[in-house]
């Protein structure tokens, strides 16, 4: 965001978080995101997350949500982009695998995409 100058959950190429998760490769059944800039810590970040009904929601689904609607990974992002507008930059990216209805599923089932083993391979 800050290397392109825009704050948004759509890039200039117009693309939303679901494209981006789609892209990298993450067959979902669920997925959404939080952004902030500006704030200059976590804790600055958290807060202000925690006090917008919307990105709390997404922070704190659960199973029982009335919707159906629950994440499994959480992916966490930071940058500091000097000279941009806000200058630092985060993002949380929250997903569920499809196919997986219980986090985590209690057979590995997600380890078992060839996708999502070479990343956790590259994690460690």
């Amino acid at each position: 965001m800050g290397g392109r100058a825009f704050f948004n959950h759509v890039n200039p190429d117009g693309q939303g978080p679901a494209d981006r998760i789609t892209a990298a490769g993450y067959t979902w059944a669920a997925c959404a995101e939080n952004i902030a800039a500006g704030q200059t810590s976590a804790e600055a970040v958290m807060a202000a997350w925690m006090n917008s009904t919307a990105h709390r929601e997404n922070i704190l689904r659960g199973y029982d949500d009335p919707d159906g609607i629950y994440y499994c990974e959480l992916g966490v992002g930071y940058v500091y982009v000097a000279g941009s507008s806000y200058g630092h930059y985060f993002t949380q990216k929250f997903a569920r695998l499809s196919g997986v209805v219980t986090c985590p599923p209690p057979d590995g089932a997600w380890f078992e995409d060839p996708k999502v083993q070479a990343a956790v391979r590259g994690a460690r």
